[in-house]
């Protein structure tokens, strides 16, 4: 998650595994066009880099680049973990 999001911010719209299902434009990377002032939900509009249009997402589902390769990384030694414990028994 970002913490302090900006306007020109390249980022990746990132949702829940258990949500990815309902959202079209998971792993979409874009701009941050606009960010949401006042009381209530921090949303913010990203302009999709895929020409899709502009989006309107939640403050938490946004991620950078870097974040997002980290996190993949991160699977990937869980995966490999989970597959040798696997094969022990």
């Amino acid at each position: 998650m970002i913490i302090s999001p900006y306007p020109g911010q390249h980022v990746v719209l990132w949702y829940a595994e258990k949500k990815r299902f309902r959202a079209p434009y998971h792993g979409s990377r874009g701009l941050i066009v606009k960010i949401a002032q006042g009381p209530g939900p921090k949303n913010i509009a990203v302009l999709l880099d895929n020409h899709a249009g502009t989006v309107v997402v939640p403050f938490g589902n946004l991620m950078t680049e870097t974040q997002v390769e980290t996190l993949m990384v991160k699977n990937r030694k869980v995966a490999k973990k989970s597959d040798k414990q696997i094969q022990l028994f």
